[in-house]
């Protein structure tokens, strides 16, 4: 059986050891590669496609050529900043990656298998033991890759391991109903309650995601409702609705995520446009007024670091 579940295979974009977030305790963080949703204010762009790709950083690149010549699709070609990459020859191979050692051009994401994956989170098993701390599956969106998600699970539930599912909830209630038994808690994204304004800010419907946090409260399990906080898109009024509608379905805590434009940078260097360019981080006092609104709604809402 362990033997079948180390076998497993998937896409991973990075492993993240000695986090202090995303859970109790230290934690080992594992980003997987994959999401439904395309969130306008997304800090990790790379998260979204379920496939690796080339991410090309021009302010790392120091111009050596290398990349250049490793490419054997002449995906590649210079320009007086940097290079550039046409994504419509590349095939994704990661030559150019291998060669690089600026971290002027990279290959985001990589396949492995749970047993891969478990062995570098065992590393760190006493400091999980010390601090109560553990795992954290992150992304992207977990529950895009089912059986590798499962199997990682059930690996560190059969080593003690306290398990964490960051999850938007874009996924059929089956998909989630197979994690439930290994893990340890859920911390659910929630943005805005109106269903049009999610299609215009992630490009999905919410109803399935509603409707799944509702199914997974019954169940019993511990779950962490998480806000992002971006002006202009979901405070003022869209706070009152979700504080209304969480307040119905039995949420009295809230953990505030305030929008950050730390992933700005990524948007270019894997060939996408950043749309947020005119978004600031919310202030002290638009934190402190969001607080406000759902505290109304009898909502304790923590910050996100506090």
């Amino acid at each position: 059986m362990i033997a079948d579940l180390s076998a497993q295979t998937g896409i991973i974009f990075n492993i993240q050891r000695y986090s202090l977030h995303d859970g109790g305790g230290i934690r080992t963080i594992v980003f997987m590669k994959g999401c439904p949703l395309r969130c306008v204010w997304c800090a990790n762009p790379e998260s979204q496609a379920v496939t690796p790709e080339i991410m090309v950083r021009s302010v790392n690149c120091i111009g050596c050529g290398m990349c250049l010549k490793a490419c054997p699709k002449g995906a590649l070609s210079p320009t007086p900043e940097s290079i550039f990459h046409n994504a419509r020859l590349c095939n994704v191979c990661g030559a150019c990656a291998t060669v690089c050692n600026s971290d002027g051009i990279s290959l985001v994401g990589r396949e492995v298998t749970a047993g891969e994956v478990y062995r570098q989170i065992d590393r760190d098993h006493i400091f999980y033991r010390l601090s109560g701390g553990g795992v954290t599956f992150s992304g992207g969106e977990p529950l895009m890759q089912p059986d590798f998600l499962v199997a990682m699970l059930r690996l560190c539930k059969l080593n003690s391991l306290n398990t964490v599912i960051e999850t938007c909830g874009a996924a059929p209630w089956e998909t989630v109903e197979r994690t439930l038994e290994d893990t340890d808690e859920y911390y659910y994204d929630v943005k805005v309650v109106d269903t049009e304004a999610h299609m215009r800010y992630t490009g999905e419907d919410n109803r399935r995601i509603l409707k799944n946090l509702q199914l997974l409260i019954h169940t019993g399990k511990k779950v962490l409702v998480r806000i992002p906080l971006v002006p202009g898109y979901n405070d003022g009024k869209h706070l009152d609705d979700l504080g209304n509608y969480l307040r119905g379905i039995g949420i009295s805590k809230v953990q505030l995520l305030p929008y950050h434009s730390y992933g700005a940078g990524k948007y270019p260097a894997i060939g996408k446009e950043y749309r947020l360019e005119e978004v600031c981080a919310p202030t002290h006092a638009m934190i402190t007024a969001a607080v406000r609104i759902l505290e109304a709604y009898g909502i304790v809402a923590i910050i996100s670091g506090n």
